[in-house]
């Protein structure tokens, strides 16, 4: 999970266990032109690291690299790897 109250699943727990807001003033731009300055906002993500293939980092929106994130940890939480003849997708199920 990569949410604004945790950037993994345990702390994305932890935080809504501990009833944790993930609202505040919105940072990422400049919302004064807005009726509205307050957001959820993903925070204290590591972009520059969210990735290791370095190609798909650079070719990456914000919200790519929150997906394959959290797509990341799902796997790893479900004790799969892809790898090799399964990395592409074809036959990593069946």
């Amino acid at each position: 999970m990569v949410t604004p109250i945790g950037n993994t699943t345990a702390a994305t727990w932890d935080a809504l266990c501990a009833g944790k807001p993930g609202a505040g003033p919105i940072t990422i731009f400049d919302a004064s032109g807005f009726s509205t300055r307050i957001g959820a906002e993903v925070k204290g993500f590591d972009f520059e690291n969210a990735i290791a293939d370095r190609k798909l980092l650079k070719l990456a929106s914000r919200s790519h690299r929150f997906a394959l994130k959290a797509a990341e940890q799902a796997l790893a939480g479900a004790g799969l790897r892809p790898a090799g003849e399964n990395a592409g997708g074809r036959g990593f199920f069946w």
